[in-house]
C-alpha cells in the first residue's frame, strides 16, 4: 500500500505531497487542479508512459528533472526520473540508478510497486486510447509509438545528442594531446635524469654488494686473528712434550730412590738402636767401626735426602707440567673444532670457495 506520493515537475504539479491513509483515499478541487495529474503520475511511475516531454510542467527548463516518487507503508520507496528523454529508477535513494529502456520497467522496480495497468484509471476510462480530440501531430505520434517508429526516432535523437557529445569530447581530447605534446618538449631532461638514476641505483647495488662482502671478510679475519693469538701460547708445544717425556723418565728414578730412601731410614733406625748400645759401653771396638762405617753411611744418607728433597721438587714440577699439558690438549681441542667449523660454514667472499 501507498503511503505517500511526491510529484516535482508533472504536469500542473511543481512540488507536490500527498499523505495516504488506510483505505479509501479521495482527492476533490475544481477543474485543472492536477486531480488526473495524480494519477497520470501514476502511470509514468509504473509503466513508464508517456514518453517524450509533453507533460514537463511550463515553468521548468531543459535542465530540470521531473521526478515522481511513491513511499510504501514497510518504508520502501521507489522513484522514477526523466530528464532529457532518459529514464531511470532508484530504489530506497540509492545512488546507483536502475535504466529504463522504451516502456520496460526493471524487475526490482515492479518486485516493489505490484500495480498493473488495470489499477490505474484516469477520469474517463477509455482517455489513454481515445485519440479524436487530439491534435493531428499528437496522433501521427501516438501510431508512430505504436507500430515502433517513435523508437527509432528517440533512437536516432539520443544517437545524434551523443555523437555530438563524443565529438565535443574528441576536440578536448585533441587540443589536451596538443598540449601534453607541447608540455613534453621541456622535458626531454627527464629521460636523461632517469638512465642516470638508473645507472646509479646499478652502481649502489654493487657498493652494497662489496660492502657485505667486506663484512664478511672481516669477520673472517678477525677469527683467524684470534685463533692465531690462541696459537702462538701453544708455539712450543713440542718442545714441551719432550721435557715432560724427560720428566717421566725423571719420575720413574725417583720412584728408585724412594725405594732406596725407605732402605736408608731403615739403616738409620739401626743406627740409632747400635748408638745407644754404644753408650751402654757394650762391644767398643766393634761399635766404633761400626759407628765409623754408620758415619759414612750418614753422609750417604744426608747427601740421598738432597736429593730425595730435589727429586720430590722435581716430581711437583712434572705434575705442574702434566696439568699444563692436559690443559693445553682441551685447548688445542677446542680450537681445532672452531677452525673445522669455519673450514665448513664460511665462504670466502674473494674466491667464493668455502675453507
Amino acid at each position: 500500500m501507498i503511503k505517500e506520493i511526491e510529484i516535482k515537475g508533472f504536469e500542473s504539479h511543481t512540488n507536490t505531497k500527498l499523505q495516504l491513509h488506510k483505505g479509501v483515499n479521495v482527492v476533490i478541487g475544481v477543474s485543472d487542479s492536477g486531480k488526473s495529474s495524480i494519477i497520470r503520475s501514476e502511470v509514468l511511475l509504473n509503466e513508464n508512459r508517456p514518453s517524450g516531454e509533453e507533460y514537463k510542467n511550463d515553468f521548468l527548463t531543459k535542465k530540470d528533472t521531473v521526478r515522481v516518487t511513491n513511499t510504501f507503508i514497510d518504508g520502501s520507496k521507489v522513484s522514477i526520473e526523466r530528464k532529457n528523454n532518459k529514464t531511470q529508477y532508484k530504489i530506497n535513494d540509492e545512488k546507483e540508478a536502475l535504466r529504463a529502456l522504451n516502456s520496460n520497467i526493471p524487475e526490482e522496480v515492479q518486485n516493489i510497486t505490484r500495480i498493473k495497468n488495470i489499477n490505474i484509471q484516469g477520469q474517463h476510462p477509455t482517455e489513454q486510447y481515445f485519440l479524436l480530440t487530439e491534435s493531428p501531430g499528437k496522433v501521427a505520434k501516438k501510431f508512430n509509438e505504436v507500430v515502433g517508429l517513435s523508437i527509432m526516432d528517440r533512437a536516432m535523437t539520443l544517437t545524434n545528442s551523443k555523437k555530438k557529445e563524443v565529438t565535443a569530447e574528441l576536440k578536448v581530447i585533441a587540443e589536451e594531446i596538443k598540449e601534453t605534446k607541447e608540455n613534453l618538449k621541456d622535458t626531454k631532461w627527464i629521460e636523461k635524469a632517469l638512465e642516470k638514476a638508473e645507472k646509479l641505483q646499478k652502481r649502489q647495488s654493487k657498493i652494497l654488494n662489496f660492502v657485505e662482502k667486506k663484512n664478511t671478510l672481516s669477520k673472517l679475519i678477525n677469527n683467524i686473528v684470534v685463533i692465531d693469538g690462541k696459537l702462538k701460547k701453544y708455539i712450543n708445544i713440542n718442545k714441551a712434550i719432550e721435557e715432560t717425556q724427560q720428566l717421566i723418565e725423571n719420575k720413574k728414578e725417583v720412584f728408585n730412590l724412594k725405594d732406596r730412601k725407605d732402605n736408608i731410614v731403615t739403616i738409620s733406625n739401626h743406627l740409632d738402636s747400635i748408638n745407644s748400645k754404644l753408650v751402654k759401653g757394650k762391644g767398643v771396638d766393634n761399635a766404633l767401626n761400626n759407628i765409623n762405617k754408620l758415619i759414612k753411611q750418614k753422609k750417604e744418607i744426608k747427601e740421598n735426602t738432597l736429593k730425595i728433597k730435589e727429586i720430590n721438587q722435581n716430581i711437583a714440577k712434572l705434575e705442574q707440567k702434566n696439568n699444563e699439558i692436559i690443559s693445553i690438549k682441551k685447548e688445542l681441542s677446542k680450537i681445532e673444532k672452531e677452525f673445522n667449523l669455519i673450514k665448513k660454514t664460511e665462504i670466502c667472499p674473494v674466491c667464493g670457495r668455502k675453507g
